[in-house]
């Protein structure tokens, strides 16, 4: 009885300590704000944000939604004054920031890709979208160089990426920051979607 809890209270563990997501979809590396957030983020004083945000895409199937069921499509609502949408310019470097959550390996980093479709207002759904998706740009996960406090585990880290120069103004684009930490064996990816308004 008391080993079937250790088991349990291991493989919560596991499943809590692999989860991540943006926490600051346009971060502002100078004064060090957030300028723009993800869909229908609750903050990080919402107590159950693990659970609530943590989106798994496991075994990778083909007709998993690629954002929650809830934060699928572009929606004004699910952004605030609290937690806008970012703004942005063509051409322009954005930083995204999120948290390590255990994860520095500075040997084998795991890495994120940025992924949108050239359709506007019309965002990636499903994962068998993936192979087919534009990307935007590549990150590394939590290494030494990309992280504020590589010793703390709950560490922000950061990466950076271009917004494509050939995007319209006036328009909103889609997004999936899609991390593939792959500790499972059948496959293990987060992601978390996200827009962006071209100014």
């Amino acid at each position: 009885m008391v080993f079937a809890s250790l088991v349990t209270i291991l493989l919560n563990t596991l499943l809590v300590a692999s989860h991540s997501w943006i926490d600051c979809a346009k971060f502002n590396m100078d004064l060090k704000t957030c300028d723009g957030y993800s869909r229908g983020y609750p903050g990080r004083e919402n107590r159950d944000i693990n659970t609530v945000y943590t989106h798994l895409i496991q075994a990778r199937p083909s007709s998993y939604p690629i954002c929650e069921k809830n934060r699928q499509g572009t929606n004004p609502l699910q952004y605030s004054t609290t937690y806008p949408m970012g703004c942005v310019k063509p051409g322009e470097t954005i930083y995204q920031t999120w948290e390590q959550n255990g994860h520095l390996n500075n040997t084998h980093p795991t890495t994120i890709r940025i992924l949108y479709s050239d359709q506007e207002s019309r965002g990636l759904t499903n994962y068998n979208q993936v192979a087919q998706a534009r990307i935007a740009g590549e990150m590394v996960f939590a290494t030494d160089s990309n992280c504020f406090d590589p010793k703390n585990p709950n560490s922000v880290c950061y990466g950076n990426w271009t917004v494509p120069a050939h995007f319209k103004r006036k328009r909103v684009y889609s997004f999936v920051w899609l991390w593939r930490f792959d500790s499972n064996p059948v496959g293990e990816e987060y992601s978390t979607c996200f827009d962006l308004y071209v100014e």
